[in-house]
């Protein structure tokens, strides 16, 4: 996994349903590329880079609680090292507005093509250090 790839957020529209653009997402996310589709909650944006550097360490470390680095930041921005409640909590409820985020912008590119979703805005990202305690915290404690 390349930690220097600069991570991209998207708010995207399809007519696909979760199932379909998860399915889709997943056949694009290889070679340490990933990509997560999210709720369309944009107070999740804050956290999304702290959560992928605490995700990526876990990785690097060997101590993930599950095999897909998606799944891993979901645990982080849901602040809960529950997984099936981390994916209700912030993964996306249908597909008619979601957050995508990805690693890799040639993925993300990729995704949105194979899956025709609509690009309604692309989001900056910025490092948010009162959010990066919080999301730290979230590895630590299982709330």
């Amino acid at each position: 996994m390349d930690l220097q790839t600069v991570p991209n957020a998207l708010l995207c529209s399809s007519a696909k349903s979760i199932e379909e653009l998860v399915s889709i997402s997943k056949k694009h996310s290889k070679k340490g590329a990933f990509i997560v589709i999210l709720d369309k909650d944009e107070k999740l944006l804050k956290r999304l880079l702290p959560a992928y550097l605490n995700a990526y360490a876990r990785f690097n470390e060997g101590g993930m609680r599950s095999r897909d680095m998606g799944i891993e930041i979901m645990l982080f921005l849901a602040g809960s090292m529950n997984i099936g409640g981390a994916i209700r909590k912030v993964g996306a409820r249908s597909g008619s507005e979601f957050i995508a985020y990805s690693n890799s912008g040639k993925a993300l590119a990729s995704f949105v093509k194979k899956s025709s979703c609509r690009i309604v805005k692309k989001y900056t990202l910025k490092f948010d250090c009162s959010a990066a305690g919080e999301v730290a915290i979230a590895g630590i404690s299982d709330k």
